[in-house]
């Protein structure tokens, strides 16, 4: 039998039944509906931004939001980012490359590389660099007394350099081919190879050049000799040759260069 004590527990059962159906129909959705349309300002719910502000939210994070990383260690000039140099250059394969220092020798050496270009250089005879009396070559009108070689190849493989009048000047990549321009009144260094007190023959080397009242020359060398006459050379070098007037007493020393096509003509100084 159901007494009175039961039948209102079974009426308070009902009640609260119909008011749980009651909250999950119609006040759930109406609050999910504000979590989604009602944020704050931070993108927190509207509820909670107003419950929290001014009050540490004992529990809760302090870093940066759960999800983005932590950046750390950034420089304050930008231009020192990871993998680029100070001047902004990429130093990583790919980047720009440093531009090569110039080299003024080598660019003078390229500079006058042309066939039939002249220059204004000679042998000093003393062992000073090269040789010659500059390391940077200079082109000059080969007209002018200034003109002592001409480039006769560049980087050639038949270069005659045991030719009296050719020799080679080279710099890195770049060999120039030079003929000796002979003019009458130079002189030029030579050493004694033999003869006599009176009529010595001497070896020359005629791409020196020094000047014919020089009081002193190069110790490696035993006397200067004047150029008196270019020619072309005969087939065969005769008596007589080298003279200048009839009946000419003069002893001359001679060259035959360029191939064999040059005749060289030279006496001591002043006679």
């Amino acid at each position: 039998m159901t007494g009175v004590g039961d039948s209102k527990r079974q009426q308070g059962n009902l009640v609260l039944l119909v008011a749980a159906l009651l909250f999950a129909v119609i006040v759930l959705p109406r609050v999910l509906e504000d979590d989604k349309g009602g944020k704050g300002a931070g993108g927190a719910p509207a509820a909670l931004t107003a419950a929290t502000k001014g009050v540490p939210k004992a529990g809760l994070p302090t870093g940066p939001p759960t999800g983005f990383p932590t950046v750390r260690g950034l420089p304050a000039d930008p231009r020192q980012t990871p993998g680029r140099t100070p001047s902004g250059s990429d130093s990583r394969p790919g980047g720009s490359v440093p531009t090569p220092v110039r080299d003024p020798r080598a660019d003078a050496f390229a500079a006058v590389a042309h066939n039939g270009t002249c220059l204004n250089a000679w042998q000093t005879g003393t062992e000073r660099g090269s040789g010659w009396n500059t390391d940077t070559p200079r082109a000059v009108d080969c007209d002018s007394d200034s003109a002592f070689v001409r480039v006769a190849g560049v980087n050639a493989t038949n270069c005659p350099i045991s030719d009296p009048g050719v020799t080679s000047w080279r710099y890195r990549d770049v060999d120039l081919c030079l003929e000796r321009q002979f003019r009458k009144g130079q002189c030029f260094l030579v050493s004694r190879s033999g003869g006599t007190e009176n009529t010595p023959r001497y070896s020359a080397n005629l791409f020196t050049w020094i000047d014919c009242d020089a009081a002193r020359i190069p110790a490696s060398f035993d006397s200067l000799l004047a150029v008196t006459g270019v020619y072309r050379a005969p087939a065969e070098v005769r008596a007589g040759a080298c003279a200048r007037v009839a009946n000419d007493r003069t002893y001359y020393w001679y060259w035959v260069a360029h191939n064999d096509t040059t005749l060289v003509c030279a006496t001591y100084p002043n006679r």
